[in-house]
């Protein structure tokens, strides 16, 4: 785009008539490859609707002290993007060159969703069960279903109370849900027991920065304009 002048710095767009590259959203992948271009020795500028950097990624601090991520929470892919790959999420890589502090999270830590009279272990239990169940059935089935047709046999396999199966359909809210960010009734189980991420590494999350971290990171060089 050659309708810009020379920019000054990343986000310095006052007066400016021309550039080399125009971004367009202060999101991750816009600073994140502005960040490169400008290594590169390409003039960019980067434009944004809001008045914030961070597009999804937008970290709060609580009353009490405690960090809560309203976006984009996990570092997914640390340890490769396939099997014995090398594809390293470059989230990962961004966060270990900054030094953001991280810690993972396992299910063990996930206890919002279980009812007060209803063992953690259960429900731990049940979703590993889920899970073998599910990849066992794709194994042979020439139609792709989704993972609520599963869940609904498998809760009525295990002749569930209305409580537990409250607690079953939660952690699958919580762990399959979440990460896919969509509807169990919109998640193809023979694809997702295919690419599943199990042997990915661990999921980090950022426990004292916030995921914003990584945004402050990518601008800590440069201005606003």
């Amino acid at each position: 785009v050659n309708r810009f002048s020379e920019s000054k710095n990343l986000f310095d767009s006052s007066n400016v008539t021309r550039t080399q590259v125009l971004i367009i959203g202060a999101g991750l992948s816009g600073l994140e490859a502005a960040r490169l271009l400008r290594e590169n020795g390409v003039k960019t500028i980067v434009i944004e609707g809001r008045n914030r950097t961070g597009g999804r990624i937008f970290s709060l601090r609580s009353k009490n002290g405690h960090m809560v991520d309203l976006g984009g929470a996990w570092i997914h892919g640390i340890n490769g993007s396939i099997p014995g790959g090398d594809l390293v999420n470059p989230i990962w890589e961004i966060a270990r060159a900054a030094k953001i502090p991280t810690r993972s999270t396992p299910v063990d830590d996930l206890l919002a969703f279980y009812p007060a009279n209803q063992k953690p272990s259960n429900v731990e239990e049940w979703f590993e069960d889920f899970v073998n169940y599910v990849r066992e059935e794709t194994k042979m089935a020439a139609d792709d279903v989704s993972f609520e047709y599963y869940a609904n046999i498998f809760a009525n396999m295990r002749n569930f109370t209305e409580q537990e199966r409250y607690a079953f359909y939660s952690i699958l809210h919580t762990l399959i849900e979440g990460n896919e960010a969509t509807e169990l009734e919109k998640i193809s189980a023979k694809n997702y027991m295919d690419i599943t991420g199990l042997h990915y590494g661990e999921e980090h999350v950022f426990h004292e920065t916030g995921f914003k971290a990584i945004i402050d990171y990518l601008t800590k060089d440069v201005k606003s304009g």
